[in-house]
C-alpha cells in the first residue's frame, strides 16, 4: 500500500515480480501520483494491470460485494426491480457523504466533512506540489473553488482565466492537472462528428471533494 512514497517503485515490483510473481498473486496500491509515475522509468508490461477505484457507486454498494450480475444489467425488463431495491437512506448518505469509502462507511457527515477538507489539504497542497510545476497554490485553490462554483455547468475558460488574473493556457494546462490528480472529470457534450464534441465546451464534475 501507498507504494507511490517510495522512489524506486517500479524497479522494486519488476524485480519481485521476476522472482516470485509465477507464484503468489500481488496487488500494488497508491495514490493517483501512480499515473504520472508510470509513465516513466522501467515498463511494467505484461506484469502489471492498472486499475482506477473510483468511489462508491449504488450497483456496488447494494451489491455487498457479491459479482455483478451481467445479465440482469443488459436486460431492461429488470431495470426496475433493481431500482425499486435502492433503499433511500443509503441513497441519501451516498449524496450527503459521497461514495469514498472510508467517510461513507462511518455514517457520519462531521467525519465526512472532516475527511474532505484534509483530502482538499493533501491535494492541493502536497500531490499537485510534488506531481507538476505548479507554484501558485493560492491561485489554483481560486481555481478550485470557482470550479466547484460551477459544477454541472459549462465550463469557459475565457471567464475562468478572468477571475485568476491568469491566461488561458494556465487555466487549461490546471485543469488538466487536476484531472490527472482525480480531483474533477470531465464530460464532453455528446455529437455524432468527434471534430464538434472536442470542440464545444465540457463540464466538470467533482469526485466527493468540496
Amino acid at each position: 500500500d501507498e507504494i507511490h512514497k517510495y522512489n524506486n517503485w517500479k524497479t522494486l515490483i519488476k524485480g519481485f515480480y521476476d522472482t516470485e510473481g509465477h507464484q503468489q498473486k500481488i496487488i500494488v496500491t497508491g495514490s493517483a501520483r501512480l499515473d504520472t509515475y508510470k509513465k516513466g522509468g522501467e515498463s511494467l508490461m505484461g506484469r502489471a494491470y492498472h486499475f482506477r477505484l473510483h468511489p462508491f457507486s449504488i450497483g456496488e454498494i447494494l451489491r455487498k460485494g457479491s459479482p455483478v450480475e451481467t445479465e440482469k444489467l443488459l436486460n431492461p425488463d429488470q431495470w426496475c426491480e433493481m431500482a425499486s431495491s435502492i433503499s433511500i437512506d443509503i441513497f441519501k448518505q451516498l449524496l450527503s457523504i459521497g461514495g469514498f469509502p472510508e467517510p461513507f462507511l462511518k455514517g457520519s457527515e462531521q467525519e465526512s466533512r472532516r475527511w474532505q477538507i484534509n483530502r482538499r489539504e493533501q491535494v492541493l497542497k502536497e500531490d499537485l506540489r510534488d506531481l507538476s510545476m505548479v507554484r501558485d497554490i493560492t491561485r489554483t485553490e481560486h481555481l478550485y473553488d470557482l470550479l466547484l462554483d460551477r459544477v454541472g455547468s459549462l465550463i469557459s475558460i475565457n471567464s475562468i482565466k478572468e477571475d485568476l488574473g491568469a491566461d488561458h493556457k494556465t487555466v487549461e494546462s490546471w485543469i488538466q492537472i487536476f484531472e490527472k490528480l482525480h480531483i474533477i472529470f470531465s464530460i464532453y457534450p455528446y455529437s455524432e462528428k468527434i471534430q464538434k464534441s472536442i470542440k464545444k465546451s465540457k463540464k466538470n464534475i467533482f469526485l466527493g471533494l468540496v
